[in-house]
């Protein structure tokens, strides 16, 4: 129980007792226990790369974005940093990026269930990552104007 304010008590320590300190950090994904290492960001989170598909000369930003977090979360595998680039879109965007062949592989009808069975072949992240750029006109880094470039088509 808080006891009432004493004489020599100034009204701003009481006031500092009643409000909770607020850490004044920047907040970061959470990090796992056993190694330090960074997990990452929730789809949702503020942390999470974010790219809208109405600037697609940003497209490179926003791999660049996820490329960072996969060293820094130590995502080496191919399928899940495909997974992480998806989780991040617009549903209708999503779906779109998972449609192209290089997401899942090549894969072959299987006799049960009619589940398919991987190919041979898989394909790298960077591999489906090209193929994205493809679905974008104007994303690739050659199709960008230079500075340069833009001065001398105002002139």
């Amino acid at each position: 129980p808080m006891q009432p304010p004493t004489p020599d008590q100034a009204p701003v320590s009481i006031i500092a007792e009643l409000i909770p300190t607020i850490p004044n950090t920047p907040v970061e994904p959470p990090r796992t226990m056993e190694d330090n290492t960074r997990l990452m960001p929730t789809r949702g989170h503020h942390t999470m790369p974010k790219w809208d598909e109405e600037k697609v000369r940003e497209l490179a930003q926003y791999f660049q974005e996820l490329e960072y977090l996969f060293r820094d979360c130590r995502v080496n595998d191919n399928r899940q940093k495909k997974d992480y680039a998806v989780r991040y879109l617009t549903y209708n965007t999503g779906e779109t990026w998972m449609s192209v062949k290089e997401y899942e592989g090549e894969f072959t009808p299987a006799a049960t269930h009619n589940k398919p069975e991987p190919a041979a072949h898989a394909y790298t992240y960077e591999e489906w990552k090209a193929e994205i750029f493809k679905l974008y006109p104007g994303s690739e880094s050659r199709d960008r104007y230079t500075h340069a470039s833009t001065v001398v088509h105002i002139l």
